[in-house]
């Protein structure tokens, strides 16, 4: 625990701007222990907070979504096990390993979030025509090769997070979500909304702590745990809605069974 302070980004080497390169050998690279986020260095972790909010999410997302993990619809599977591997990668940038590796973990990372949200809004146009469901995942899979082009080409090789991905893409797909579904609302759409909107704060909050990070007055009010906490919160409440929208399914199911 005496290493237990906070490192203030100011007083550390940021990562290279650009590590981008077709060597293979550059892709793995030990960075100094001082990425620009603000957090504490403990049990061999140079980002302890990072690293254990993390962590505590994938635990909670296994702990919601496994009784009824096998009802879910496809779609609702496939996020779940996306937000596993993202909260899983994001962990391990965050821990010693992940400064050895970057490039991988982060690029892994950025994909396994884009498919997360990819799947997540799938699940709010189950009951839709399959016309237009058919249609919407068609468009949403071309944005999410999109951002995956642009997560290798440009994002991952210089280390950055996933605040870009997780502004621009919901712009698309809550007007397709609308679209999809005959822009008619569905139930349980507050904790879409909630997750979309603790993103953006995460996105926010990012943002701030670079600021502070970069000015060198950082304090355990703007840790990097700040933002995480609202980023694991945002996949909590994705996943709460999809257990809403199964257990609604299989109620509707039951009752066109009895009739």
């Amino acid at each position: 625990m005496a290493h237990a302070t906070i490192r203030c980004a100011a007083g550390q080497d940021a990562p290279p701007p650009l590590i981008m390169s077709w060597e293979v050998s550059n892709w793995f690279f030990s960075d100094p222990h001082g990425d620009y986020a603000t957090d504490v260095e403990l049990l061999g972790m140079p980002e302890f907070l990072g690293t254990s909010a993390n962590l505590l999410g994938v635990l909670l997302v296994v702990l919601l979504a496994r009784a009824n993990y096998e009802k879910f619809h496809k779609n609702a599977q496939r996020c779940i096990q996306w937000m596993c591997v993202y909260l899983l990668m994001h962990a391990a940038i965050h821990a010693s390993w992940g400064y050895k590796f970057r490039v991988p973990f982060t690029c892994l990372m950025n994909i396994a979030f884009v498919w997360m949200r990819h799947y997540g809004f799938s699940v709010s146009w189950m009951h839709a025509s399959p016309t237009r469901a058919k249609t919407g995942r068609r468009i949403s899979e071309a944005v999410a090769y999109l951002l995956i082009v642009l997560n290798v080409a440009v994002v991952s090789p210089r280390a950055l997070t996933i605040g870009l991905t997780a502004f621009v893409q919901p712009l698309l797909l809550w007007p397709l979500r609308f679209w999809v579904d005959g822009w008619r609302s569905s139930n349980h759409m507050r904790w879409l909304v909630g997750f979309s909107v603790l993103w953006w704060t995460f996105t926010f909050f990012l943002k701030q702590e670079l600021k502070v990070g970069a000015s060198g007055a950082c304090s355990w009010m703007n840790t990097h745990l700040t933002a995480e906490t609202f980023g694991v919160a945002g996949n909590l409440c994705l996943v709460v809605y999809i257990l809403r929208m199964t257990r609604d399914a299989a109620r509707d199911g039951s009752e066109k069974k009895g009739s």
